[in-house]
């Protein structure tokens, strides 16, 4: 169970820094040349290395014999993961439709509060695990 654990939070360590780089590239690196592959490499790994911490949660929840989605925790990453998801899904669309700037926008609307909630995320399973007190 315990490497389960270790597993979880590097993958979702990796994930959180990769999300964060994709909007430091966004926010900053837009007039860089590259910077929009930069961005869509960064936001696809994020997801890929959240949905396998995520896996690796469920696996040692599971081996504990817990319950899941039984703290807050659990709860806010589990809608990260959907947030994600659909984050991504819509950024990709937005090469595809008619509506571009309606689409940008709506990706936009969907990536800022996914960035806010990893945080709040990675701060609750920081509480979670005892790393850091809760009052």
């Amino acid at each position: 169970m315990e490497t389960f654990f270790f597993i979880h939070m590097t993958l979702m360590s990796l994930g959180f820094l990769l999300l964060a780089g994709g909007v430091i590239t966004v926010r900053y690196l837009k007039k860089k040349m590259g910077w929009f592959r930069l961005h869509k490499r960064q936001e696809v790994l994020s997801a890929i290395f959240f949905v396998a911490g995520a896996v690796a949660a469920v696996l040692m929840v599971e081996l504990s014999g817990g319950g899941h989605l039984s703290v807050p925790h659990t709860w806010l990453g589990a809608v990260l993961i959907v947030l994600m998801a659909a984050t991504l899904v819509v950024g990709f669309l937005q090469a595809r439709v008619k509506n571009k700037k309606r689409m940008r926008m709506i990706h936009r609307v969907m990536g800022r509060p996914a960035a806010v909630l990893s945080l709040a995320a990675v701060a609750t399973g920081a509480v979670t695990a005892g790393m850091i007190p809760f009052f």
